[in-house]
């Protein structure tokens, strides 16, 4: 646990230098959050500005978070359509507005195998995939810097809960985006047989491609949280930290930030063929435990 602690402070300590170096830093006024109705929501946030409110309105629709700890938080809001069905294969498609106020107050994660009792487990679920949480100081300042996270797990687990993100937003005085994106077969697949879509798309990297939605929809909507989409920090740890150094030297994320951190993350890179090759065949080969292994509709 104190180790976990020294963790998270080293974490803060190095967004803090970052964002102290971009010119943005300021220390946090608490302040308690207004206390508007659902129903007010169009009349005081027609645009998507930031009101400090739980209440805010995206590009999309009106999300409704909450308060804790002195911090605003929304939880579990969607930054592209869920890949099922037709959609599993393909780059995340946009998403559609709504009409309601949508509930932002429970974090979600992607499609993972996991042990509940000691027993593999299916966890998650293809719509939890693209979603994020966002948190930021419970004040009514705005043009906040944006840290942008992913969180490790050798991308096939992981969740975007793991980060502490409150006590971050606190001590950094940023807006905090913790990302969840499509892991394991689900996010990164060679197999040729999937390769009937996009350049993109065939190189099998969906994880990526999510990460890259999902930095799309926050420089998108920055300002609704009163963040600004002009000076954006990506950050991860462990496989988080590898999808940054991805990120880093991939054409299509250029100019969509302005800051990098890699925590624990080295580049790594493998051939799409000697890949595709080690799917199938550990695809191909009976398990000891196939009858025991959940699997996906």
């Amino acid at each position: 646990m104190n180790e976990r602690k020294q963790q998270n402070r080293l974490l803060a300590a190095v967004c803090a230098l970052s964002l102290l170096m971009a010119g943005r830093w300021a220390l946090p006024v608490y302040a308690a959050s207004t206390g508007t109705s659902v129903s007010a929501i169009y009349e005081i946030n027609q645009s998507p500005k930031y009101n400090q409110s739980v209440l805010v309105k995206t590009k999309y629709g009106a999300l409704k978070g909450f308060t804790k700890d002195e911090a605003l938080h929304w939880y579990g809001v969607p930054y592209a359509l869920a890949p099922v069905g037709p959609l599993r294969w393909k780059a995340p498609q946009n998403l559609h507005p709504w009409k309601d106020v949508l509930e932002a107050t429970e974090s979600k994660s992607a499609t993972q195998i996991g042990k509940v009792n000691g027993k593999p487990t299916l966890l998650g679920s293809e719509a939890g995939a693209v979603t994020l949480d966002i948190t930021r100081p419970d004040t009514a300042e705005t043009n906040l810097p944006v840290l942008f996270y992913i969180h490790g797990g050798n991308n096939q687990t992981g969740k975007s809960a793991a980060l502490p993100a409150a006590a971050l937003a606190k001590e950094t005085n940023a807006v905090i985006v913790s990302i969840n994106h499509r892991l394991g077969l689900l996010g990164f697949n060679a197999l040729p047989a999937l390769r009937h879509g996009t350049a993109e798309e065939n190189s099998g990297n969906f994880g990526l491609l999510d990460i890259r939605a999902a930095l799309e929809w926050v420089k998108e909507n920055a300002e609704a949280f009163g963040g600004n989409p002009e000076n954006i920090t990506i950050s991860g740890s462990s496989a988080g930290g590898r999808d940054v150094m991805a990120m880093l030297i991939a054409p299509s994320f250029a100019g969509k930030y302005q800051k990098a951190i890699s925590f624990s993350g080295g580049m790594t890179a493998a051939d799409p063929t000697a890949s595709a090759h080690v799917e199938a065949r550990h695809l191909a080969a009976p398990s000891k435990s196939a009858a025991t292994h959940p699997t996906i509709a």
